[in-house]
């Protein structure tokens, strides 16, 4: 049996953006870390973190824009200190973006206070139970998505792929 995504399939995957923005609430947690990042940075800082180094082509897809926005957007957080620059090293013109030590420090208090935000939200709203329920779901969806984009996903300049 085949399983296809129906056409009202693709309103609860594509309803999860709205509700995870207001759900997790990034700028007013941005306000509150005075660190003044937008969030563009905040999100390639997220992604840079979750997947351990991005090079530029990644860190593009990553913000759905060019490869020139994503290299303007990462300027002020390797200026920063947030994010160095590193070539690959059996290709040199590959430029990967890793965290620094602030960057690994800002993104534990950025999780710190998700976290913390998150649970104050969802305890108010579902029960023990349902928290385990959503949990497990969340890591079944990331881990099957994460799935189809490391087969699916382009490759890098070094052929590295997405992960």
């Amino acid at each position: 049996m085949t399983t296809e995504i129906r056409e009202e399939g693709e309103i609860p995957l594509l309803g999860l953006v709205p509700l995870l923005n207001r759900l997790l609430d990034l700028n007013s947690i941005r306000q509150r870390n005075h660190d003044g990042l937008t969030k563009s940075q905040v999100l390639l800082l997220a992604a840079v973190s979750y997947r351990g180094s991005l090079n530029m082509t990644q860190t593009a897809e990553s913000l759905s824009t060019s490869k020139e926005q994503a290299t303007r957007a990462a300027a002020p957080l390797v200026d920063g200190g947030y994010l160095r620059r590193t070539e690959h090293r059996e290709n040199r013109r590959a430029v990967y973006l890793e965290l620094t030590d602030r960057g690994r420090d800002y993104m534990e208090l950025l999780r710190t206070e998700v976290r913390e935000e998150l649970n104050e939200k969802l305890s108010g709203a579902l029960s023990e139970a349902e928290r385990g329920q959503l949990a497990a779901s969340l890591e079944t969806v990331i881990a099957l998505l994460g799935r189809i984009e490391t087969k699916a996903g382009p490759q890098g300049a070094d052929g590295r792929g997405s992960r």
